[in-house]
């Protein structure tokens, strides 16, 4: 008996590991994709978890690498294919200024990381889609003796949990081109990041949607290129139809001065971003950030709350006083589902993203307004450049009419009388002078009407009595 018991629990026991090991070892990344789902969660666990992503430091390595192991977990690989994490974020080197004094400046080379998982549609020769966000901060990041202690938990973090719930709500979806999720290091450095992207892709891009600050400010916003564009038509329309709260951008002349990096022109109107580097290399770019225009300061995200952007104050518990947790669990899982249902649209976001990049590019204008007192200008100035080729033509037409003018005048020289008997010897008496009245006056040497005797005329002569 005793033995049967033990066999019988050795059976069960057998059973019981069998039936654990044939469980399926992808409910935790099931679980993973489940949870992510909610952009919200995906943004406190990251601003939890990495509250210092700090430039160059072994932290934001931390961070990347949490990130690639997100991303592969969900069958997402690098641009070779690799489902290795650790081959999906990038180590990059950068340089940039630093001034020492006011006569003064020193060159600084510093080191970030790129994350961007690739989803692939298996067509060959693919364009590319890529949905971007920062991910690093300056937390302890040393300026002038002080550390910073940015956390960014608002501006990058709060965009990183809207791009990781994209990356979840699109896995498993079938598109007609390929997807790059790219979580960009050391944005704060001219968008070291994106130049970085560019400089390493040899992909052909269909357009680029870039994510900032999406959690702050009172309003969610779109802004496309610097003028109107077939994609940005279209991305109105499925907003509309979709009835989500995305305004977009009005014009702002108060940043038409404004310099991005130093030396770039920013004509972009809003918070800045790698996305202006898209639109340099004429990429149509889609770009969602939160801000209030209303708020009647140029400088400041928001009308109602602080400017935290870019301050120590950028911290998660200080975010979430000001915004409150359910505002931006509402307002990150509209981005990030506003972002799914555009790429879902697939065919026709694709159409319109290449019907604007075959339009010409004026990402250096402010402008609908500058753009359309360009367009009109030009038009005018082509009008005025007709017009003066016509007069010129028309003055060489009548030119060459002249020879027959010109033979004809040549006759009437040879015919006519010499000068001398026209106009007489010099100081002559003139025969035949309007003024006489006859004959004898030319031989007197006056004239009859004249008060004076000689050849001196009157003035009344000329202009009448005086």
């Amino acid at each position: 008996m005793r033995r049967f018991l033990s066999i019988l629990l050795i059976a069960l026991l057998l059973t019981s590991l069998a039936t654990y090991f044939a469980m399926p070892v992808a409910s935790a990344d099931a679980g993973a994709i489940s949870v992510y789902q909610d952009a919200y969660l995906a943004f406190e666990h990251f601003a939890t978890q990495f509250p210092d992503r700090t430039v160059g430091t072994d932290y934001e390595l931390a961070a990347a690498n949490w990130l690639a192991q997100q991303l592969t977990s969900w069958g997402y690989t690098n641009k070779a294919g690799s489902t290795d994490a650790k081959d999906m974020y990038l180590p990059f080197s950068f340089t940039y200024q630093v001034t020492e004094n006011y006569y003064q400046s020193k060159s600084v080379t510093e080191h970030s990381y790129n994350v961007v998982a690739y989803k692939r549609c298996g067509v060959e020769g693919a364009p590319l889609l890529v949905i971007a966000a920062p991910y690093s901060n300056e937390k302890s990041y040393v300026l002038d003796g002080e550390t910073l202690q940015c956390e960014d938990a608002a501006y990058a973090a709060s965009s990183v949990g809207a791009l990781l719930s994209i990356a979840v709500k699109l896995h498993s979806a079938e598109l007609s081109f390929d997807v790059a999720f790219a979580f960009l290091g050391a944005e704060y450095f001219y968008a070291a990041g994106t130049k970085e992207f560019l400089s390493s892709n040899t992909q052909s891009l269909l357009g680029a949607i870039y994510l900032s600050e999406v959690g702050l400010g009172d309003n969610l916003n779109v802004y496309y290129d610097e003028v109107d564009t077939a994609h940005g038509a279209y991305i109105d329309r499925v907003f509309a139809k979709w009835g989500y709260d995305i305004a977009g951008k009005p014009f702002d002349p108060g940043y038409y001065a404004q310099v991005y990096g130093g030396d770039l022109p920013y004509a972009h109107v809003g918070i800045s971003g790698g996305n202006y580097f898209f639109m340099q290399q004429d990429v149509p770019t889609v770009h969602l950030f939160g801000y209030n225009w209303e708020g009647g300061n140029a400088s400041s995200e928001s009308a109602k709350h602080g400017d935290i952007a870019f301050t120590a104050d950028d911290n998660l518990d200080n975010f979430l006083r000001l915004y409150t947790e359910d505002a931006v669990r509402e307002r990150l899982n509209l981005a990030a589902d506003a972002v799914k249902v555009l790429v879902l649209s697939d065919g026709d976001l694709a159409a319109a993203l290449k019907e604007s990049k075959a339009q010409p590019s004026y990402h250096g204008l402010v402008s609908n307004a500058a753009y359309y007192g360009l367009k009109y200008g030009l038009a005018g100035l082509a009008l005025v450049v007709l017009a003066l080729i016509a007069v010129l033509l028309m003055r060489r037409s009548k030119g060459a009419a002249t020879p027959d003018f010109a033979v004809n005048s040549d006759q009437m020289d040879a015919e006519a009388r010499p000068r001398e008997d026209v106009f007489g010897e010099y100081g002559a008496t003139i025969e035949g002078d309007s003024g006489d009245v006859d004959a004898s006056d030319a031989s007197s040497g006056s004239d009859s009407d004249d008060n004076n005797t000689g050849n001196t005329p009157d003035t009344n002569d000329i202009f009448g009595e005086f």
